[in-house]
């Protein structure tokens, strides 16, 4: 989109809309045919317009937002699994940090949103599973932080779970099929 199209951070009035769930102004902002950068192909699931932006500049696969996301980041967490797949093929770096607040990386975005499907797709290709402490926490002010890590945990320690299976090309558990997300780690 063009920089007028921006706010005084430089995201877009497109990735906005994506952000707020406001699908009505994304589905008519792409209906108009505007011109998406890597970050709003990726964060609306524009798998197309992706990989020409990719074929004309391989440097962007594992490029960041201005608020700090990799285009990986954002098809994971808004749950693009295709476009996540093109991502991963051209290279994408799958356990880069993300640069804002929180360095989460794709593998946790995955589990936040519960997108087990796209958690295995990424563990199989290498995405870090050891739980770290996170380096900021939203939750800090609601709980001691070693609660905070003790819940962190517990996340990593589905997708620990969910791993091997994944490389075994097998499906989950039945105890994990139905899995839920504490609502804790959504952010």
């Amino acid at each position: 989109m063009s920089q007028e199209s921006r706010d005084q951070n430089g995201v877009s009035e497109i990735l906005k809309a994506v952000y707020h769930g406001k699908q009505d102004v994304v589905a008519a902002l792409l209906a108009s045919g505007v011109s998406l950068d890597i970050f709003e192909a990726a964060a609306t699931g524009q798998t197309t317009q992706l990989q020409k932006l990719i074929e004309q500049d391989t440097s962007l696969v594992n490029s960041y937002s201005p608020d700090g996301f990799t285009p990986l980041g954002l098809a994971v967490f808004f749950g693009h699994a295709e476009t996540v797949d093109t991502l991963l093929a051209a290279g994408a770096e799958v356990n880069a940090a993300y640069r804002e607040t929180m360095k989460l990386t794709p593998l946790a975005s995955a589990m936040a949103v519960g997108r087990n499907d796209i958690a295995r797709t990424l563990i199989a290709h290498g995405a870090d599973v050891t739980p770290k402490p996170p380096t900021t926490c939203v939750h800090s002010t609601l709980q001691p932080q070693e609660e905070t890590w003790n819940q962190s945990r517990c996340c990593w320690s589905m997708a620990q779970t969910l791993a091997p299976q994944a490389a075994m090309g097998r499906r989950r558990s039945p105890m994990l099929k139905n899995a839920i997300i504490p609502k804790w780690w959504i952010f």
